[in-house]
This record gives C-alpha cells, sequence and structure tokens, in this order.
C-alpha cells in the first residue's frame, strides 16, 4: 500500500517528473486534491469542495501545474492551480459537464471530456484560455497524449456510466480514429507510457500493451477491484487505486519496464 487512510483515495497521476503524486481524496472529511511524494510520504491536501464532487488531477509537462475537474459551481467545470496550491482559475464555462482534463506534451492545450456538443466528445482548449474546440466527432472522452506528442488516446465511451469501452487514438493534428484496445474498464483504468498503455480490461486484472510487439501481457491479477491507475514517467511503476474494505488506497507495483 502507498497511500492509506480512512478515506478516499483516488486517480492517481505522477507528476512528469516522477517525484510526486496527485490524487482526489476525502480524507480530510471533504472531497479535494491531495499530493504525495512518490514513496506516498508527505501528503498534503491543494483543494477543498466541500460536499461537491471532483478531482482527476492532472500535472502540466513542467510539473508547475495541476489541472482537475470541480463540481463547486453545480456543474462540473475545468480549473488549473499551482501544483503546491493556492488560487484557482476557472478554465471552462458551460451549462454541460467539463470533466477529466490532462495537458499536451508540450503545455499549450488542455484537453478535456465533455457533452455539450450532446454526447460525450474530447474536447480541447488552449493552456492559456479562450474557447474549447472539439476533437473527436464519433464520441470521445479522458484523453491523454502519447510521450512523443504524436497522438491523443482515448476512452471512447459507450454509455453514460462506468461501463467498459474501447480505446482509440488519433493523430494530434486530427484525423482518422484508429483502435487500441477493444475493452478497458472504465475511463480512469488506463495510463499511457513511452513504450505500453497499462490498463485493466475487467477491473482485477493489471495488463500492458507494448507498442513496439503489440501484444498484451498481463502483469497482475488482483483479489480487489481496480478503480483507476497511472504508469510512472519511466515505466517502472504502476500505481492503482484498490477498493479494499469498502475504501480505495492507493497501490504501487514496481518491476513492469
Amino acid at each position: 500500500m502507498l497511500v492509506g487512510s480512512n478515506g478516499y483515495a483516488d486517480f492517481p497521476q505522477y507528476s512528469p517528473d516522477g517525484r510526486k503524486l496527485a490524487f482526489q481524496s476525502n480524507r480530510s472529511g471533504e472531497m479535494g486534491v491531495w499530493t504525495c511524494d512518490a514513496d506516498g510520504s508527505n501528503c498534503v491536501q491543494l483543494t477543498s469542495f466541500g460536499n461537491a464532487q471532483g478531482g482527476a488531477p492532472r500535472w502540466s509537462p513542467d510539473s508547475q501545474r495541476i489541472a482537475f475537474d470541480s463540481r463547486v459551481e453545480g456543474q462540473s467545470e475545468i480549473y488549473v492551480m499551482n501544483a503546491d496550491g493556492g488560487s484557482q482559475r476557472r478554465m471552462t464555462n458551460h451549462p454541460a459537464d467539463d470533466v477529466t482534463p490532462s495537458w499536451s506534451r508540450d503545455g499549450r492545450w488542455i484537453y478535456f471530456a465533455s457533452n455539450r456538443s450532446g454526447r460525450m466528445e474530447t474536447w480541447k482548449m488552449s493552456a492559456a484560455g479562450g474557447a474549447p474546440v472539439q476533437f473527436t466527432h464519433g464520441g470521445g472522452g479522458p484523453a491523454f497524449e502519447s510521450a512523443d506528442g504524436e497522438y491523443v488516446y482515448y476512452f471512447k465511451y459507450s454509455g453514460l456510466g462506468d461501463e467498459p469501452a474501447p480505446l482509440f487514438r488519433m493523430p494530434v493534428g486530427g484525423g482518422p480514429e484508429v483502435p487500441v484496445l477493444p475493452r478497458v474498464a472504465s475511463w480512469s483504468s488506463f495510463g499511457i507510457g513511452a513504450k505500453a498503455v497499462y490498463f485493466t480490461p475487467d477491473q482485477r486484472t493489471v495488463q500492458r500493451l507494448d507498442f513496439s510487439s503489440g501484444k498484451v501481457g498481463t502483469l497482475t491479477t488482483l483479489a480487489e477491484d481496480v478503480d483507476s491507475l497511472c504508469v510512472s514517467p519511466d515505466g517502472a511503476f504502476v500505481v492503482w487505486s484498490q477498493s479494499d474494505r469498502e475504501i480505495r488506497e492507493l497501490t504501487l507495483v514496481e518491476g513492469f519496464r
């Protein structure tokens, strides 16, 4: 166990420099964004959403800022703050739900999932602010750029909840979408590494799709459900949140390169 408490810890993400993790938790009694060192020590609360839902924190490429979503205004919106907390800048303003942001590798764009078109699609907006533009047009969801900045990998929602769905990719400049995996357990259960995609197809099995060979291998099978996962920048570690004793804790396993 990497991070444990009497509360909830979920949606971990490594900082690009590999030194820290960001995650959402209600361990203080209210939901908020937290960070800790990569070994699970020195946990610090950065935000508090009160009774509202929010989180899904994602680091900027320079590890200096964190984007996240929050329902403090009612509908979900995208916000950005410094990585040590402080004031929060609201990036979106729309009656629809804007959720699960992530940064482009060059730091110029923020991707997010939104139902503002009438169904869930992947959108992006300038990290400096401005009007979002729609990225996918045949269904989309939470997205991450590849390590080389050439592709966007996105979970393609099949419904409105956390149902399994396929993973696709598209060139960052647009173009045809290509299926990558036929089934990912949920929108939060995949991570894009430099050499592989790490994912759970069924919430109990952690697998790895190797980019060079195209082969899928099983890393581990668990007794409890995996709710979300991420991979370290160097591909040496996988961290996931695991439902255990009716709470969710972050667990780290190494040696996956």
